[in-house]
């Protein structure tokens, strides 16, 4: 299908402009079905919305929102990335919005949406029997051995040392079993957090290691959920799809889980959103309102006097 070029991305808000009443600018373009999903169950029954206006990339989603000083009620969505796991990534833009979280795929980690889309998928299967065969605190607590990884992770790239980190995917930290389903290894975590570190106290000293280490396992434990911390899309997601199949023994593609999972996960969390999304509402209403005043008592066309 023909595809607009990236200096022509950004301008769909025009076309859209009918459609809806704000305009929500995204990072991956190969995610718009996802996001559509997903956005239009946050903001219905809040404002009319049509479809998500992907922008290409992070870079691309930030520095639009910089020079967004347009009349359009607009909201940029940016994941939280390593940045945001070391509390380094802050904006005092209010039309940009940082998901409090690793990825927007982590509010898809959500039980009552595994349970439906496994009934779904496997189509013999009640609720009860997949909530039994599920046995999510167990598949969760097993996952929880990936948050000291990521604190390393955010260490390292708050440290500015270049080391690869989530980009080792979670190919890096799984063993395969025969008959069994892949499991998150402890001793391959390790070893990373391990090799991780030589690399950084080869780059930096151990003082600003153990200081920045401190205050990022600090800001972790605060949280209400740390797994919020471990990429949803390139760690949580794939384990969810394993598990999935472990318990309905059928197969899904990463995209047919995400869009499945986005029509059924807690709303609860996009509460931050629905408020920023109000406030940009009544903020363009407001200056639509002020400049209309402001031009009837313009100089060039004087109140009306009796």
């Amino acid at each position: 299908m023909p595809k607009l070029p990236e200096r022509a991305l950004s301008s769909q808000a025009v076309l859209l402009s009918p459609l809806q009443d704000i305009d929500v600018f995204v990072e991956d373009s190969h995610s718009k079905e996802f996001y559509n999903t997903l956005m239009s169950r946050v903001l219905d029954g809040l404002v009319r919305f049509f479809s998500v206006i992907p922008l290409g990339g992070r870079d691309a989603v930030e520095k639009r929102s910089e020079n967004d000083n347009g009349p359009r009620a607009s909201l940029y969505l940016v994941d939280g990335d390593l940045d945001w796991v070391a509390g380094e990534h802050t904006s005092c833009n209010h039309r940009l919005y940082i998901h409090q979280c690793y990825c927007i795929e982590n509010y898809l980690f959500c039980v009552e949406a595994m349970k439906s889309v496994i009934h779904e998928n496997s189509g013999v299967m009640s609720i009860n029997e997949i909530e039994d065969a599920l046995n999510w605190e167990e598949f969760r607590k097993s996952l929880e051995a990936l948050i000291p990884l990521f604190v390393e992770f955010a260490v390292a790239q708050a440290l500015g040392t270049g080391i690869k980190t989530v980009r080792r995917g979670y190919q890096a930290v799984i063993s395969h079993v025969r008959g069994a389903q892949p499991r998150i290894d402890e001793g391959k975590i390790i070893a990373i957090i391990s090799d991780i570190k030589n690399g950084i106290l080869a780059r930096c000293s151990e003082l600003e290691y153990e200081s920045k280490k401190s205050a990022i396992n600090a800001r972790v434990e605060s949280l209400d959920d740390r797994l919020r911390i471990v990429s949803g899309k390139d760690f949580l997601l794939p384990m969810q799809n394993f598990e999935a199949h472990r318990v309905a023994s059928q197969r899904m593609t990463t995209e047919s889980l995400m869009l499945r999972l986005a029509k059924h996960c807690d709303l609860s969390q996009f509460s931050a959103i629905r408020e920023r999304c109000v406030f940009l509402m009544f903020e363009n209403q407001f200056r639509f309102t002020s400049e209309a005043i402001a031009q009837c008592h313009s100089p060039e066309q004087p109140p009306v006097t009796s």
